[in-house]
């Protein structure tokens, strides 16, 4: 009798060691959501489906699914960003990052929808990184790209960086890559796994999900060889494309970057529909010259041009006392007025090569406090790109927790 309760306990023990274990394992937090906006839910093999709101941790064996007219962005536990839109499903198989050693890996499957991501830490130099998709995967080499799936094809769209997808027709496989020093930047991949170069974004990056994809720009096939009639003309289309999908530039008084200033338009001319609609979020690092390598001095910064394509914003403004001697953000200041009232903050912080690494040390809407973050990264000598993300605190008296997600371009003063 005493070997047997001595088994029973040992064997309760051990239950309890592999019931916690496993537990632990399943609750590795992979991020945590930032947005979530209509209907926005995880689940997993050993967990009822959960739903989550701002703040709520997102898990290594998670499945993340949007509904109709809803969206989500996380961040991930690198530091990366993931934004989704209506209607998407997205599988997290595994998701680790040690910034000890500053190695990683993250898997993860589109199954339907659209993502948008900025990578984080975690790069195939120093892991592995894959996006799976119903026609191939995806690795990336340090990059803000897009990918939606409309009728079983996979559009896909680098902003900034450079991927490599591998797909497999059932015959063979390939590899091709889309971004920086690569033939294309975008491309149309169809349910056969066959692979399309596209000179210009595709329509459904600008509608969102749509059903009438316009397929009437200038594919070329991947590999195919043209001719120098066909590469001139390739180059000329991929020319317009990019000054058509660049924002205007601020104009300010003469700087130390002249050959820029030249070509630079003011600000106050910048119309909100110039604003692109996909800008990289926080922490967007490029690996191109720092264009305020040269500066000097300090500098205002509050010729404001801002979009949002959630919020209708009624008036707004915004302010940065730029010390480029001490690579500081000073006295920064937000004012955002909506149909809901009105969002203020104030913020500082420094600069790290082109980045802006902002800090929000207050923030409100309706006299209700606030958090979340801003972005910003010098597109050039005179100007700043971000983002605006920002959600009142829950309180027990709270309502509706309001948000907003908003782009924005922040030129030189005109007044210096």
């Amino acid at each position: 009798m005493k070997r047997l309760k001595c088994n029973l306990a040992s064997l309760c023990t051990l239950s309890a060691i592999l019931f916690s274990s496993f537990n632990s394992f399943a609750q590795d937090t992979a991020g945590k959501t930032i947005i979530a906006k209509g209907t926005v839910v995880a689940s997993s093999s050993i967990d009822s489906e959960r739903k989550l709101k701002r703040r709520s941790p997102v898990y290594k064996i998670d499945t993340v699914m949007t509904g109709e007219n809803s969206r989500a962005q996380f961040k991930m536990m690198d530091g990366g960003l993931l934004a989704l839109q209506a209607n998407t499903q997205l599988k997290i198989a595994t998701y680790k990052y040690d910034p000890e050693t500053d190695e990683g890996s993250a898997v993860m499957e589109l199954i339907s929808g659209g993502i948008r991501t900025v990578s984080g830490k975690i790069k195939n130099k120093n892991g592995s990184y894959k996006l799976n998709t119903p026609v191939g995967s995806i690795g990336i080499r340090g990059t803000h790209f897009e990918v939606e799936i409309v009728e079983g094809d996979v559009f896909l769209a680098v902003w900034d960086g450079a991927i490599d997808i591998t797909t497999d027709t059932g015959i063979e496989t390939s590899v091709f890559s889309l971004g920086d020093n690569e033939g294309f930047s975008f491309a149309r991949i169809d349910t056969s796994g066959d692979v399309e170069g596209l000179v210009s974004p595709p329509q459904v990056f600008e509608d969102g999900h749509s059903n009438s994809v316009n397929r009437k720009q200038s594919p070329a096939a991947v590999g195919t060889e043209n001719t120098e009639q066909e590469n001139a003309e390739v180059e000329v289309e991929q020319t317009e494309s990019l000054e058509s999908n660049n924002l205007a530039q601020p104009q300010v008084a003469s700087t130390s970057n002249e050959e820029a200033d030249d070509n630079l338009a003011s600000v106050a001319e910048i119309e909100l529909a110039e604003l692109p609609e996909k800008v990289a979020a926080i922490e967007i690092i490029t690996e191109a010259v720092n264009p305020i390598a040269d500066r000097v001095g300090t500098a205002v910064f509050d010729q404001l041009s801002i979009s949002s394509s959630t919020d209708n914003i009624l008036e707004s403004s915004m302010v940065m006392d730029i010390n480029f001697d001490n690579n500081t953000v000073d006295n920064g200041e937000l004012v955002i007025k909506d149909e809901g009232g009105e969002w203020h903050a104030a913020f500082n912080g420094t600069i790290k090569e082109a980045s802006l690494d902002i800090g929000v040390n207050f923030a409100s809407y309706n006299d209700i406090e606030a958090e979340g973050g801003i972005s910003g990264q010098f597109d050039s000598a005179v100007s700043v790109l971000g983002q605006i993300e920002l959600s009142q605190i829950e309180t027990e008296t709270a309502g509706e927790i309001e948000t907003i997600s908003a782009q924005y371009r922040l030129g030189e003063s005109l007044e210096q």
